[in-house]
């Protein structure tokens, strides 16, 4: 069964990451598929479900 992802939850993403964060560096270092990596990491980042860490907040 195929997970979608607008049905995935924190920790699903949060597991993602880090297999994604194991994996792309060494893939970078022997130039395995640099822009499908990259196009990987930019889509990992847009479904993410938590707030994006560079919104603005308001400050006191």
């Amino acid at each position: 069964m195929a997970i979608k992802a607008c049905q995935m939850n924190g920790q699903m993403w949060q597991l993602l990451y880090d297999k994604l964060a194991d994996f792309a560096p060494f893939a970078r270092e022997i130039h395995f598929y640099d822009d499908e990596i990259n196009r990987m990491e930019a889509s990992l980042f847009e479904m993410s479900p938590f707030p994006k860490h560079h919104e603005k907040r308001e400050s006191k």
